[in-house]
């Protein structure tokens, strides 16, 4: 399995999460929605950030930043890191935005859905871009064992950042939101056995 594989398969997950998101900021009941949204802002935190962005922010970035300075893909993985950070302070907003919701100051509810509907479009971009243009640069530059090592670099990061009960957890939870698409889920440890 190649680099891009792995992370494409988190983007169906994650897509698959912002879809229910949409859907839940869609209500008219603001008292019924904010559950679903608190959890679906959990696991934005840990999955998207704590796992996905990490993989390509301190595994991904800077190997080709190091091993392939000379191709395209420096201006993609500069992009990928402002857009990482931009997706952060939207999360972070957004759980302001909620906590305040939370405690009463229901008039923030228009300003949350939009600012929600915001994070749901900027994350769609981003992976586009990301599947669209940075996965074939990376797939044109990266060798078989460049693959192998960073597919073994991602299962390493993902094991020190959550337990495999916890890691299944996360994808149960995404799966148990309506869902657009039944795609199976590999973790990374999976992507392994197709270079054993």
């Amino acid at each position: 399995m190649r680099v891009a594989d792995v992370l494409e398969s988190e983007h169906r997950v994650i897509m698959s999460v912002l879809d229910s998101l949409e859907r839940t900021v869609g209500a008219t009941d603001p008292k019924l929605a904010l559950p679903t949204i608190r959890s679906i802002l959990e696991f934005l935190d840990f999955y998207l950030v704590q796992i996905h962005q990490s993989k390509e922010d301190e595994i991904l970035l800077p190997f080709l930043r190091d091993s392939h300075p000379e191709q395209l893909l420096y201006a993609s993985s500069q992009w990928l890191l402002h857009d990482h950070t931009e997706l952060i302070i939207l999360l972070e907003e957004s759980w302001r935005l909620l906590e305040r919701l939370e405690s009463g100051a229901i008039d923030r509810w228009r300003v949350l859905r939009s600012k929600l509907q915001d994070l749901v479009e900027k994350s769609r971009d981003h992976i586009r871009h990301e599947e669209l243009v940075l996965f074939p640069e990376m797939t044109e530059i990266l060798s078989h064992s460049e693959n192998s090592i960073l597919v073994v670099d991602f299962y390493r990061l993902e094991s020190e950042i959550c337990s495999a009960t916890r890691y299944a957890d996360l994808i149960t939870f995404a799966r148990s939101l309506p869902r657009r698409t039944a795609d199976p889920v590999p973790r990374a440890s999976e992507a392994l056995e197709s270079f054993r």
